[in-house]
């Protein structure tokens, strides 16, 4: 392992499988993420690196809090918990992302602030399921998306009965209101749609 990457270094002494409560990765001179997933990690931090993008087979299964602020992570970031079913908090904030597409069972709360987001995408069902991909109507909570210039008061949305009953917060700068969001089901579903995401939802195994 490169002297570049000390706290690397020192972690890649420990053998597989070693149970860690946190791990800090933060400021190591890392451009991507490194292969992680032989521990069982719950809380990672891999802020202020040169990530450009998210390696989801290489992050530990099991890690409940996951740390990816002020990195390299640009345009569309599609964040699927079959590789991280344990996550509960995530951070995103000082990046360069216009859209994040969550396919999220679990997750607590997700710090997107200060990026260059356009639109809040919450596309996934919640309830009236019990497959793998339908989102936890008492999940992702906890939403910031201050500092983002562009952002649109409209959600895109998914499903013709949508109720946005789970996201109980949205931190936001002078962008909607509480009473003032624009929840568009027609465009959350032609993203959906797009992106396969209708079609998974359905399995059941």
């Amino acid at each position: 392992m490169s002297e570049q990457h000390p706290k690397l270094k020192a972690l890649y002494e420990k053998p597989w499988g070693s149970q860690i409560d946190y791990v800090d990765l933060s400021n190591d001179g890392l451009t991507e993420v490194p292969h992680l997933s032989m521990y069982d990690i719950k809380n990672l931090n891999l802020s202020h690196n040169q990530i450009k993008e998210v390696a989801f087979r290489r992050l530990p299964h099991g890690v409940e809090r996951l740390n990816f602020s002020h990195n390299q992570l640009a345009d569309t970031l599609y964040w699927d918990a079959i590789f991280t079913p344990q996550l509960r908090t995530l951070s995103l904030a000082n990046n360069a992302l216009t859209l994040f597409v969550p396919i999220i069972a679990n997750m607590d709360t997700v710090d997107l602030s200060n990026n260059q987001l356009r639109h809040i995408v919450d596309i996934v069902p919640w309830g009236g399921g019990h497959g793998p991909f339908l989102l936890d109507p008492t999940a992702w909570k906890h939403l910031d998306v201050r500092g983002n210039p562009n952002l649109s008061a409209r959600i895109l949305c998914f499903g013709k009965s949508y109720r946005p009953k789970h996201l109980k917060d949205i931190a936001h700068d002078a962008v909607g209101s509480s009473k003032g969001w624009i929840y568009d089901v027609e465009a959350g579903m032609a993203l959906a749609k797009q992106l396969g995401i209708t079609e998974r939802c359905a399995r059941t195994d």
